[in-house]
């Protein structure tokens, strides 16, 4: 690693003055979240800075060094409890040699260093880490494979599968896992489909679970006509190469006028019953606010609207699951509704907001006294400032 950033070092001196080019933006996060009965009012708050660099090494652009550095302050204030806890956290977002290569009818691309990388789902592996990325992208076809490891990235900035839990600031290390991806994405199958295929694998190096996780992937997408393009997506995985784990999703995409989109869809994740496992990932996501999710059905229904300067959707979800210690088979337990807007105000001005509840059908057990709604409200405001 220290080889690899003096390497970026050295390329930056190198570079052509009048070819680098570098910028920053200022950005605010502000986010309350409370629970059923608004007794337990949490504050989250974050400023941070962010500065990046891109250096061309010839006129095209095709080959470049670029690297992206932050520093940001993340306070977690919890009003019931009278608790804060305030993070600094500093990190390397982005440092990498990126470069294209045109062989005979396809482009070569590669990338080397630290860069964001996800799996064809993106529901297994969508984060930051340290590797290298290699692809050849021809009219027909795509293929591409990617190596590397995730145990020098920032836990403060990433959320992963067995990451410590003990209390840190600034920089502190991840699980370490070395992700190794291979995918082939056929882009012609009955003329206007595609069809890809992927195989993941994770193995641990310096982190308390040993375990190996394994996955595969099958995507299908392509046009309905000319009213919309549908998506599907089937992710199974093996933990220690025993326990079975599926993520399954189904979405349509309709076009309406020339600004809005409707998606109809949904969503599996397999739960603890028989040979089946819940669907454990490597990099953590939101599936749905709803606290006691433990797999089962999402269905869901959006509508996505862009114009000029706003971009705004909103996005509703029934979630049909199972709840731990209490039962192995599906119920409907409630609704997850999010909305989100986000507008360029000036060319290096962005404000934005989400607002989103997941309101409970039924109660649960908290305690032997008494019985509470899970439900969940929160409310972001964002905004950042280009420089």
């Amino acid at each position: 690693m220290k080889k690899l950033i003096l390497s970026g070092i050295i390329a930056c001196l190198l570079a052509p003055v009048f070819a680098l080019t570098w910028n920053g933006v200022v950005d605010n996060t502000s986010k309350l979240s409370s629970n059923d009965d608004f007794s337990a009012l949490t504050l989250e708050q974050s400023n941070g800075v962010h500065l990046s660099v891109n250096a061309p090494f010839n006129s095209t652009g095709t080959l470049k060094f670029v690297a992206e550095g932050s520093f940001k302050y993340k306070l977690t204030s919890n009003f019931e409890a009278k608790q804060s806890d305030l993070k600094m956290i500093a990190d390397l977002d982005l440092f990498k040699f990126a470069g294209k290569w045109t062989v005979g009818k396809g482009i070569i691309a590669l990338d080397l260093g630290r860069f964001m990388i996800s799996d064809i789902s993106g529901n297994v592996f969508a984060q930051k880490s340290d590797g290298l990325s290699l692809s050849y992208d021809a009219l027909k076809f795509r293929v591409g494979a990617y190596a590397g490891y995730t145990g020098l990235q920032n836990r403060l900035n990433v959320t992963m599968l067995n990451n410590p839990q003990n209390d840190a600031n600034f920089y502190a290390l991840t699980a370490g896992y070395v992700p190794v991806m291979v995918n082939l994405t056929y882009k012609t199958l009955f003329e206007t489909q595609t069809l890809g295929i992927q195989g993941e694998a994770f193995i641990p190096v310096n982190t308390e679970d040993k375990t190996n996780y394994a996955y595969c992937t099958l995507m299908l997408n392509g046009p309905i006509g000319v009213i919309g393009a549908y998506t599907l997506k089937g992710t199974a995985g093996l933990s220690d190469f025993k326990n079975l784990m599926i993520d399954g999703s189904l979405d349509f995409n309709f076009y309406l006028a020339n600004t809005a989109i409707m998606v109809v869809g949904g969503e599996f994740i397999s739960f603890e019953k028989d040979s089946l496992h819940y669907f454990t990932p490597i990099t953590a996501r939101t599936i749905t606010t709803d606290p006691l999710f433990a797999g089962g059905v999402l269905p869901k229904v959006s509508f996505i609207y862009a114009k000029s300067n706003v971009l705004a959707s909103v996005t509703g979800k029934g979630v049909l699951g199972v709840i731990p210690q209490s039962s192995d088979e599906m119920k409907f337990h409630g609704v997850d509704v999010t909305a989100s807007m986000i507008c360029n105000v000036f060319s290096d001005l962005q404000i934005g907001c989400d607002l989103g509840a997941f309101i409970a059908v039924d109660k649960v057990v908290k305690d032997t006294i008494k019985e509470n709604k899970s439900n969940v409200y929160y409310a972001t405001l964002k905004a950042s400032l280009a420089f």
